[in-house]
């Protein structure tokens, strides 16, 4: 279970990672930051930004996690965005994301 905009990110708000954890209504602790990967490959890339290991990803993976495209542009924190829209802005993106992938599966399962 990993969490695609890292906690280690967020402790620029004065928050550690296990209080940001153990708050579960936190923007970050949203299942829309989440996705499942094995637990080798989130010891590898645990600490590091989205930018930093995302962009080790083929984009057919992206895809398979429902990560927005192209990650360069999607996940940049743009300079005159607060903390909070970030994280608002990238896991709206992430919905549409899983919506568009969800539609599609549900119109492959209704031409069966």
């Amino acid at each position: 279970d990993h969490h695609i905009i890292p906690l280690g990110s967020a402790t620029s708000i004065g928050q550690s990672s296990k209080t940001i954890r153990n708050e579960k209504t936190h923007i970050l602790n949203s299942p829309l930051n989440r996705t499942y990967i094995s637990t080798k490959a989130n010891g590898l890339i645990s600490s590091k930004s989205p930018g930093d290991y995302l962009s080790y990803m083929d984009t057919l993976s992206l895809y398979g996690h429902a990560i927005p495209t192209p990650i360069e542009e999607k996940l940049k924190w743009k300079k005159e965005e607060q903390e909070n829209a970030y994280y608002v802005r990238v896991l709206s993106e992430r919905f549409e994301e899983i919506k568009k992938a969800l539609l599609q599966e549900l119109a492959t399962l209704a031409e069966m």
